[in-house]
């Protein structure tokens, strides 16, 4: 054979080695990318349809990391109309809550990115969908990370919120000797205060009361330098302020603890009893009618300075409010009720804890001014009382008197004009109330309120039947007294109480009736809680997750798997048949895409196989050394030199591989020259 001929061979058979080598990579490429997004797909049909957005948010990333350069080199009065802190006061707070172990850095985001959300949110009172376009997130990122922070803010209730033991007098008032030794075993004031909440139009009755939106009632207690002690959320707008007294009194986690011989300033709302020292009523109390006449006699001036103490929790929860816009009366909320009471809970420990690191003095003063411009509540005085009770007094007298002398035969027809005050008999009574829940049933009773059609109706029913004149203002206020008298049968029942023991086999009147118009109107304060129930509640929750949630898994996938047929048969008759339904489906889905993952990974330890037999990196040093060996005809000095040269250059050494062993020692002549052979012709 000629060289020229050798030569060509040995060229074309390094083409195609190199040939086959490049296709193989093309191919192994192929599938790792082809694997890859397959498997990308399927993990986001369980993630749902913002994981590949996330994975591959690159942009957002850098718009989040330029976001909070720009909240760090922010001074602190712009920080403040940002976060409603300072630097240092949110520096402190995330480490606080990294110290705790209660929020930490997850793969894309950090501790205080997440604080920095939360607070954006409660401090701007902004949606979930703002928020999601400001941080480049998706809205279940946001939601999530919200929550999360707001619990964690909760679990700090044992350093910011803690109830006063009374063993020393407040400074505030030990300082002041308008104050001590008067009210020096005070410990602190206590009012409501209303929070807008966001309900169903069945359930807005029972929480709008002596506003015109749906509220919560929040029940708080605070010392005189502003700082909350006890706050209880999630009673419905329509429960008084001494209901709630009452229910935080007695409960049996949040339970508010009034320390022996102590007591707490409240309002006139309240009942005056130990503990709880209310004003004198019939005389002034707002501090607005003070700075225009001074106090009179004693009481006056106990009401004046008992007024200045107390207004220390108005302070509290104007100063809340006006830190936190999303707590603002006229605010709308954009949160479920049970998450709007966490919220006011949370706020009141950050209220806290700025207090003590970060107090807002212009805030402060804001609020001082508003509450001395504030209308003052009508408290007459007693001698105006008496005055206007001898005038009322004598005026029903000269009515009897005149309607008791009057001849004319007009007396089974009364005008309104002439009786003003209708007196209601249990016969009457009766025919509202069936009026009434004839209205009722005919949809004239629209997000728990009578319309004004059902109002006039029911006035007609009641003169038609009883030949007097009775007009929507009768009504109205009628039904304003059956509601008491039903709410007080109510307690009376559910309370239990011996007095009242002989009402459980007395007929009340018209009571189912009254239950079935106006029963689910009433305040039940079934969602009220405090910081420690809440706590307990989510630790309960945990604990269940982590003890049932990976039996309860298993136990639906067993019963999938063993009663497919069956339960695929049988139509779903409840909510828990459809939930379950639900369940299997994504078991059924999660089943399939664990398969299709077994089988991608059986299909890529194919591909590294081959990756791997086609690699020259699989053959050692010995074995190359070896095979130049076997092709003879060279001394040792000359295998030494291919050795060398062929380890030098990874290509040379696969297609050395890939040549037949018989042409071997004609592909190292062609490679390397006739001196590396002893004998050529051999």
């Amino acid at each position: 054979m000629e060289p020229q001929n050798f030569h060509s061979l040995v060229d074309e058979m390094d083409v195609d080695g190199e040939e086959q080598w490049e296709n193989m990579r093309k191919w192994v490429a192929a599938c790792v990318v082809a694997y890859a997004t397959h498997v990308i797909f399927l993990v986001s049909l369980i993630r749902g349809p913002n994981y590949v957005d996330e994975l591959t948010s690159m942009e957002g990333d850098y718009e989040r990391q330029s976001l909070m350069r720009r909240l760090v080199k922010l001074n602190d009065v712009d920080c403040h109309d940002q976060l409603r802190m300072n630097k240092d006061a949110f520096a402190n707070l995330v480490y606080i809550l990294k110290g705790r172990g209660l929020i930490r850095d997850t793969m894309h985001s950090s501790v205080e990115e997440q604080v920095v959300r939360f607070l954006y949110i409660v401090g701007h009172n902004l949606r979930n969908r703002k928020v999601k376009f400001a941080f480049r997130r998706s809205g279940e990122t946001v939601s999530r990370q919200f929550k999360h922070v707001l619990r964690a803010i909760i679990s700090l209730e044992d350093l910011f919120l803690k109830q006063p033991d009374g063993k020393e007098c407040p400074a505030e008032i030990k300082k002041n000797c308008k104050y001590y030794p008067y009210f020096k075993d005070c410990v602190g004031a206590i009012d409501g205060s209303h929070f807008r909440v966001k309900v169903s139009s069945s359930d807005a009755p029972r929480y709008r009361g002596r506003k015109s939106d749906p509220t919560q009632n929040v029940l708080a207690a605070c010392t005189f330098d502003l700082k909350f002690t006890y706050i209880l959320s999630g009673w419905e707008g329509s429960a008084s302020d001494s209901r709630i007294l009452k229910d935080a009194l007695s409960r049996a986690h949040d339970r508010l603890i009034v320390p022996q011989g102590k007591y707490y300033l409240v309002d006139a709302g309240f009942q005056l009893k130990t503990g709880f020292l209310a004003p004198y009523r019939s005389t002034r109390y707002h501090l607005k009618e003070y700075s225009i006449h001074e106090p009179q006699n004693s009481r006056e001036l106990f009401n004046l300075r008992h007024a200045s103490s107390r207004n220390s929790i108005e302070r509290a929860f104007g100063v809340l409010k006006k830190k936190f816009p999303m707590l603002r009366s006229g605010t709308q909320t954009y949160f479920d009720v049970d998450t709007q009471g966490d919220i006011v809970l949370a706020c009141c420990i950050l209220h806290n804890y700025l207090m003590g690191v970060d107090p807002n003095i212009k805030i402060i003063r804001e609020v001082d001014e508003e509450l001395m411009n504030k209308e003052p509540e009508i408290y007459p005085s007693l001698v105006d009382e008496c005055r206007e009770g001898e005038l009322l007094r004598e005026t029903i007298a000269n009515d009897m008197w005149r309607d008791y002398n009057y001849e004319d035969d007009q007396e089974d027809f009364t005008t309104v004009h002439d009786k003003k005050n209708l007196k209601w008999s249990d016969e009457m009574d009766k025919c509202l109330v069936d009026a009434l829940m004839e209205q009722k049933l005919k949809g004239q009773k629209i997000g728990g309120v009578f319309t004004s059609t059902a109002y006039k109706a029911a006035a007609t029913n009641v003169s038609s039947k009883f030949q007097f004149s009775c007009d929507s203002t009768h009504v109205k206020n009628r039904v304003k007294t059956l509601k008491k008298h039903l709410a007080s049968v109510k307690d009376i029942l559910q309370n239990a109480k011996p007095a009242a023991s002989h009402f459980r086999y007395t007929p009340v009147p018209n009571y189912e009736n009254l239950d079935e118009i106006f029963g689910k109107d009433r305040a039940t304060g079934s969602r009220a809680a405090g910081v420690k129930q809440r706590r307990l509640e989510w630790a309960r929750e945990q604990n269940s997750i982590e003890e049932h949630g990976e039996a309860e898994w298993n136990d639906e996938r067993d019963k999938y798997d063993n009663n497919e047929e069956s339960s695929t048969s049988k139509a779903p008759t409840s909510s828990k048949k459809t939930s379950d339904d639900s369940k299997k489906k994504k078991m059924r889905m999660i089943d399939i895409v664990s398969e299709e993952i077994s089988m991608l990974t059986a299909s890529m330890g194919e591909v590294a196989a081959a990756i791997k037999l086609g690699n020259q990196r699989n053959y050692n040093e010995e074995e190359l050394f070896d095979e130049i060996a076997l092709v003879g005809g060279m001394t040792e000095i000359s295998q030494m030199t291919v050795y060398q040269k062929l380890t030098g250059d990874v290509s040379a050494v696969r297609a050395f591989h890939k040549c037949p062993t018989e042409r071997k020692r004609l592909w190292l002549l062609v490679k390397f020259g006739q001196e590396i052979f002893d004998h050529p012709s051999a």
